[in-house]
């Protein structure tokens, strides 16, 4: 019914281009630790072409959602920024329109005491995917 209605556009290309930039790069360090730190910021640096992003704050619905550090459509967060408060499917649609790529950082084990924070966390996967 759809497709009488409406002309349907097909939008696939070959390459990620977002993706080129970490070819031969990894994108799993574990564990959370310094040297995992480290390589996240050198994997900010080469998304962004900057050393630094800066702090952004989002209105959605009447509420602030702050990225401690954004640049070039590109934002970084610490697991606790975006899955220990109460953050919800809208918050994180909104992140997804805002930026093209999240750089999460010292993400935990999650232990079984942790189920506000996991499903925080799957929906957050959920949404950028």
């Amino acid at each position: 019914m759809l497709e009488e209605r409406m002309q349907i556009i097909r939008l696939e290309a070959r390459t990620d281009f977002r993706l080129q930039k970490l070819r031969d790069h990894a994108v799993y360090f574990l564990p959370p630790d310094a040297s995992a730190a480290a390589a996240l910021t050198g994997a900010f640096q080469r998304l962004t072409g900057a050393a630094r992003g800066a702090p952004m704050t989002l209105d959605v619905l009447g509420h602030a959602v702050h990225a401690p550090e954004a640049c070039a459509n590109v934002a970084r967060f610490g697991f606790a920024d975006l899955c220990e408060i109460p953050l919800g499917p809208a918050d994180f649609l909104a992140l997804a329109r805002q930026f093209h790529t999240v750089v999460l950082d010292a993400i935990p084990v999650i232990g079984a005491g942790q189920r506000d924070e996991a499903k925080r966390f799957i929906t957050l996967i959920d949404t950028f995917l």
